[in-house]
């Protein structure tokens, strides 16, 4: 069967419209697949991304118009939607572009291959409703396929630019975890200028040092593993997590390690006084409860297992304050939480802290 020149659209101008435009020839269909020799010109555009959340079966965010463009191109049992592009935002500056090609093989899978640039501020006000400060944009690739039975991503990256503020290069494979293949993500990120940031997000970082940290997360469908450094300042710690599954619920152990606490690095400033006086109101009688009967859903605590032990060796904080070191044992089992012991290591003696929080039950008043 041959189709000479064909068009093709699905949607509407005033929500979202696909269209196609283009040949085919030896067409066959058969009860095992179709195949075929043909190319199309295909358009997709709308106001908005959240206009295609009925052809795509969920819910999309909204992010401003999209404009996309791309050759399908079928050869045989192969289909590839070739030189694709894809702009969500601003027409004249996106917030999100997207270059790549889509290659699916009949009974074998499909392989995605993608390059992205995203402008953070951007992306952050369509989700949030409140623009942030400039933070640049971030850039990468990624594949993704299916073509061994179960989507895995085969490699991905993103890096920052256009920005000092701070900096974020990971990248690493993860690769059909279903049939044991190797997990593997490197992740280094600098924050710079921790008030620029701050200004930027709304928040105030005065006094921060400049953050550093990097890591490596790796394991397979048995285990799992990640170890990072991470400098604030003079104040340098190491984290080592491990997890797998015992009688089939994740459990991790691992650790928290920071030699020296500088407490100056995280904005404490003992030189600093507080010039406004503490306003208590004498005549407000609250409301007769020291803690709040609220209910907390704190059933998270009962998906997994958790032995991790934090230790700080010192703490530097000019004298101002008299803990010396700090030392916890952190238990979860089957939602029972536990610090057992929290020993606070004083000037010339120490206190051991017992915490512990039952999340299986819900307490009755």
């Amino acid at each position: 069967l041959d189709l000479g020149q064909t068009d093709i659209s699905i949607g509407s101008k005033e929500g979202a419209l696909v269209s196609a435009s283009g040949k085919a020839k030896n067409l066959v269909v058969t009860d095992t697949g179709i195949s075929a020799d043909a190319q199309f010109s295909v358009t997709a555009s709308a106001s908005d991304l959240g206009r295609f959340s009925a052809l795509a079966g969920t819910d999309l965010p909204e992010l401003g118009a999209v404009a996309a463009s791309g050759k399908l191109l079928v050869k045989g049992a192969e289909l590839k939607l070739d030189q694709l592009k894809i702009n969500i935002g601003a027409t004249d500056q996106p917030t999100i572009r997207m270059n790549g090609m889509i290659v699916t093989q009949l009974h074998k899978g499909s392989t995605v291959s993608m390059s992205y640039d995203v402008a953070v501020g951007d992306l952050a006000a369509a989700l949030t409703g409140e623009p942030p400060g400039y933070l640049g944009r971030v850039q990468g690739e990624a594949d993704i396929s299916d073509i061994d039975g179960s989507w895995g991503v085969e490699k991905f990256s993103l890096k920052s630019s256009d920005t000092s503020l701070y900096n974020v290069d990971i990248g690493g494979v993860y690769q059909d975890k279903a049939n044991n293949d190797l997990v593997k993500v490197n992740a280094k990120i600098d924050i710079n200028d921790p008030q620029g940031l701050g200004k930027a997000l709304g928040i105030d970082l005065s006094g921060y040092s400049a953050y550093h940290s990097e890591g490596v997360l790796t394991g397979n469908d048995e285990s799992i593993g990640y170890t990072a450094t991470a400098t604030v300042g003079r104040s340098v710690s190491t984290t080592v997590i491990n997890g797998s599954l015992v009688n089939g619920k994740p459990y991790f152990k691992g650790s928290f390690e920071l030699p020296v606490l500088y407490l100056s690095d995280f904005g404490f400033n003992p030189q600093e006084s507080i010039d406004e006086p503490l306003e208590i109101d004498v005549n407000n009688k609250g409301s007769g409860d020291i803690f709040s009967k609220q209910p907390y859903n704190l059933a998270f605590l009962n998906s997994f297992d958790l032995d991790f032990d934090f230790l700080i060796d010192q703490v530097e904080s000019h004298g101002e304050m008299s803990i010396d070191s700090v030392n916890a044992h952190i238990r979860l089992k089957d939602g029972d939480l536990s610090i057992d012991p929290l020993k606070l290591i004083f000037e010339g003696g120490s206190t051991d802290v017992v915490f512990r929080l039952q999340a299986s039950d819900t307490p009755a008043f």
